[in-house]
């Protein structure tokens, strides 16, 4: 009967305020684990960022400075500063020319939206559109906000120069310079001793250029994500040259990698996706568990182009030995193939071998533009060794979401809704499974860095040859609360619960305080299913 109201409810709810969310793609695993949801968020943090805010409006930007700021009225006067713009612009050309860009080029990018400028004094002459502001200056279009003492430039061209320097916000991301120009039009631009963040990542760079899909710092460029300012960073990426697309990935040419000031090692080039958690390793993360002893992991990622990545996970068990793991990832627009041969575990530490598994994944898609509803898709086809028995194991599955549900402004509700299909077929035994899958998860932050969830998970009817990757129940009920006490020290206690059996699955108390980069985990875990008591502790370099 569950299962008939949760495909209910995601019907119904394509009429429900929603917002978008983070694409879900869905690989096969597992719907959740001792870690929470697969898919779904699990702190207020990952909660707020999978929620994606419409752009401000100019409504919006106006009735802020009104609030703000004493907005002056733009005056006709004559403009003083034409031969200091024209010589600021023709110095931003020879910077460009001097790195083989081109200054001629038609925008890529034009914007329709209106540039708004408040300041404590504004001069505007509107035959020419050249301007000047001076005192608290800021600049706004659509998501992009500049912040100066003092800018000019021209309204018309979209040229903005900053010759006391200055800050630009997009979206996420902050870029600070002594010395910029800009256009609001084409999206492009030079800063001098630039500085600024994507994200977790913070870069420098004596020289950086601006375009609609990248940032290019090839002077002095350096990247890190160690926020040290009275010590050497944990970890420093230096480079000749470093591109940044902003929420998608960073490339390093002709890195060499520093770790507290020393260099370590060099290579030709290093690629940071921005759109996974699991990179790859600058040194290796340790930790030990009751089951496996002391653990050492390194990763190791060796880039072909930029859309091809072979990956080692060279990992070490006191108790049990090498387990490594080889992947070869082909990373497309709409779609990735991955080949795996290695060891792979899973959160309840079943092991298995895979090899010449192949895996076609086409990601998170909408459907059309009116409907609130993602889709996502794979297949994979491998040889599986594992629990006393050697198969080719074979998996198709696809998986749909509904954007993020709230409810209130101030602290929303938040509901995640999510169904599916998985089909499995073992050569050992000639069987094919079909699974449906159903998720719904509440999420509710509140007053004092708390956030709680609470979610129903049911994925019945699976193959049961591999213990690998297995539901730990059919219809799990959890609960889960996050305590974030400040920005270095967080509590997570987790109830599962098994609704097909009627009695506690498991209790699960996690904490976790952050260094400057390292990150030491105690994980205590009260298996009522087993009627036995676990615990582990783990020390990474999690920046990286």
């Amino acid at each position: 009967m569950k299962k008939q109201v949760l495909a209910l409810a995601i019907v119904t709810s394509l009429t429900a305020p929603s917002v978008a969310l983070a694409a879900v793609n869905y690989d096969g695993t597992k719907l959740s684990s001792k870690y929470g949801p697969t898919y779904q968020p699990k702190t207020q943090e990952e909660a707020e960022a999978a929620i994606v805010k419409a752009p401000a409006t100019l409504a919006d930007v106006e009735a802020a400075g009104k609030n703000d700021n004493q907005v002056l009225t733009l005056q006709d006067l004559p403009n003083a500063k034409t031969e200091q713009q024209k010589a600021a612009l023709e110095e931003s050309k020879k910077l460009k020319k001097k790195k083989g860009a081109k200054t001629n080029a038609a925008p890529v990018a034009q914007s329709s939206l209106p540039v708004t400028i408040f300041g404590d004094q504004v001069i505007y002459h509107q035959d020419t559109g050249d301007f000047e502001a001076l005192g608290k200056v800021r600049i706004y279009q659509g998501t992009q906000k500049l912040f100066t003492t003092k800018a000019e430039g021209n309204i018309k061209t979209g040229d903005v120069y900053l010759q006391q320097g200055g800050r630009l916000i997009d979206g996420p991301n902050t870029t600070n310079g002594k010395w910029a120009h800009y256009n609001f039009l084409d999206k492009t631009g030079t800063i001098k001793n630039m500085e600024g963040t994507n994200g977790k990542d913070i870069y420098h760079s004596d020289i950086g250029h601006i375009y609609p899909d990248r940032i290019e710092l090839t002077e002095g460029a350096s990247t890190s994500r160690c926020p040290a300012v009275d010590h050497a960073k944990c970890v420093d990426v230096r480079s000749n040259k470093v591109i940044i697309y902003p929420n998608d990935k960073i490339i390093a040419y002709d890195v060499k990698v520093y770790i507290k000031g020393k260099h370590i090692y060099s290579r030709d080039r290093w690629i940071n996706d921005l759109t996974k958690s699991d990179q790859n390793s600058f040194m290796p993360h340790l930790g030990y568990t009751k089951e496996h002893g002391l653990e050492v992991t390194y990763r190791y990622n060796y880039v072909f182009n930029e859309k091809n990545t072979a990956t080692a996970d060279l990992v070490w068990y006191k108790k049990i030995g090498w387990r490594p793991m080889f992947y070869d990832v082909q990373d497309e627009k709409n779609f990735y193939v991955k080949l795996q041969n290695g060891h792979t575990e899973d959160s309840n530490n079943n092991w298995i071998k895979k090899e010449r598994d192949l895996t076609i994944g086409y990601k998170s898609h909408k459907f059309n533009k009116k409907w609130p509803l993602n889709y996502s898709a794979y297949a994979s086809h491998g040889f599986w060794t594992g629990s006393g028995y050697d198969s080719w194991h074979s998996e198709t599955g696809f998986f749909i979401n509904h954007d993020t549900i709230t409810f209130g402004k101030v602290r929303p509700l938040t509901l995640n809704l999510g169904t599916g299909y998985k089909l499995t077929h073992e050569s050992a035994n000639s069987s094919t499974t079909r699974s449906m899958l159903y998720s719904a998860t509440l999420g509710k932050p509140f007053l004092g860095g708390w956030y709680s969830w609470l979610g129903y998970y049911w994925e019945k009817d699976r193959n049961n040859l591999f213990a690998y990757n297995m539901p730990d129940m059919a219809r799990e009920l959890q609960l889960g609360i996050n305590k974030t006490f400040d920005s270095r020290n967080r509590l997570t206690f987790i109830t599962r619960y098994d609704e097909g059996k009627s009695k506690i699955y498991e209790y699960i108390w996690r904490y976790t305080y952050d260094f400057c980069c390292w990150r030491l985990n105690f994980e205590f875990r009260d298996k009522k299913y087993e009627n036995k008591r676990d615990w582990s502790v783990g020390y990474d370099l999690y920046r990286w």
